[in-house]
């Protein structure tokens, strides 16, 4: 199995100014190209603490992604720890320095002296060209034979190099020995009563393989729960993928009730869906929430800037800014060519009110009371599911 292991460069980070979203980003997208990620590490900004950390790593995986320290400033060292720890000279890169002039020309800016250091790399590496930034990215590997790759510290920079060529070019090194990920996301059930039954599951599909004289060994799982959700984890390497489809797909028809969704996918992209299709026509869409205290509207908004992060689209983004709005209360004006959906708890029960009809839903016992923080998670997925679905 290809391991890797990340290393997030930044005093800020180990300050806890910021948290390290770049290593969850790249080794949940590691992970579903087949690599087992090994360790997350953080170092400050310090020459000593990163080469430790470069030779420490380079002896537990085969690939090390480091994160921050490519800017102009003095505590931009990364690159220049990268060189040394691989025992390269850094050399200058023309096509850098013009293709960063270009890009702040377009801002109206000049090009300061300090801002050359972003276009030296060590010598033999192979640059990765970055569309949001003027930070570039660089794979080198080191004398052990370890792939380092250098990338700058802004998530939607790192996005844009994986899309542009990173994620390709992982995908196509992987080694043929690769895990497929199938991952099953749940709601409604603790995690405890779901994986007794999933283990469950395994077990007879396997004695059933056994059966038919087809010995498997016990394919890999796990759990993740994450309110108000539990995942289901099943890695297969290649003789495995037929029994891990049957396992999925007996989860798939005992738990349909709760299952929600797979993979990536997220139900707030049902409902971002809508407000674009009403914003392409014109249209608006009101959300009357008398209960989450705005949880719905940051879901909805953190989920579109995701994706124009990940995607380079702004379409949802703009929709939400312009076509969508927020109100507390059931007093709701409508207006024409504007769709409405209202949140109330009548009962005992979460009420989910569109123009085609209403939804009625009791939360469970494990969600607590709506006026929870926990219960309002529970109610903000709830309500999106239902939305996404009328």
């Amino acid at each position: 199995m290809n391991s890797i292991a990340t290393l997030a460069v930044g005093t800020e980070i180990t300050d806890g100014q910021i948290s390290d979203r770049n290593s969850q980003w790249l080794s949940s997208r590691a992970v579903a190209l087949g690599y087992e990620v090994v360790e997350h590490r953080s170092v400050p900004d310090e020459s000593a603490a990163i080469l430790r950390a470069l030779i420490e790593l380079s002896g537990r995986a085969k690939t090390i992604f480091v994160t921050g320290g490519l800017g102009p400033t003095s505590d931009d060292i990364t690159r220049d720890c990268v060189a040394k720890h691989c025992s390269e000279p850094l050399e200058w890169h023309e096509a850098s320095w013009l293709s960063l002039v270009e890009r702040l020309s377009l801002r109206g800016a000049k090009p300061t002296e300090n801002q050359k250091q972003q276009c030296f790399y060590p010598r033999g590496a192979d640059i990765l060209k970055n569309s949001n930034g003027t930070a570039n990215g660089f794979i080198i590997n080191d004398h052990l034979g370890v792939r380092i790759v250098t990338l700058p510290g802004p998530p939607n920079e790192i996005a844009a190099i994986w899309r542009d060529g990173l994620e390709r070019r992982l995908e196509l090194s992987n080694p043929a020995q690769r895990r497929r990920l199938t991952l099953l996301r749940t709601m409604g059930l603790g995690e405890g009563a779901l994986a007794h039954r999933v283990e469950e599951i395994i077990d007879e599909t396997l004695a059933k393989e056994e059966r038919a004289n087809r010995t498997i060994n016990r394919p890999l799982v796990g759990y993740r729960a994450h309110t108000p959700y539990v995942e289901i984890k099943l890695w297969a390497t290649a003789d495995q993928i037929k029994a891990v489809d049957e396992i999925a797909a007996v989860i798939r028809r005992e738990f349909s009730d709760i299952l929600i969704n797979e993979g990536s996918a997220d139900i707030a992209d049902l409902v971002i869906n809508k407000i674009v299709e009403a914003a392409s026509r014109g249209g608006r869409v009101t959300l009357a929430d008398d209960v989450t205290q705005g949880a719905v509207v940051a879901r909805l908004f953190a989920r579109a800037q995701e994706k124009n992060q990940e995607q380079n689209q702004d379409a949802a983004l703009s929709a939400l800014a312009n076509h969508f709005t927020c109100v507390i209360g059931s007093g709701i004006t409508f207006e024409p060519n504007c769709a409405v959906v209202q949140l109330s708890i009548q009962n005992e029960k979460l009420r989910i009110q569109f123009s085609s009809g209403e939804k009625w839903i009791e939360l469970p016992r494990l969600a607590g009371s709506f006026n929870s923080e926990r219960g309002r998670k529970w109610v903000c997925e709830y309500a999106l599911r239902e939305w996404g679905r009328s």
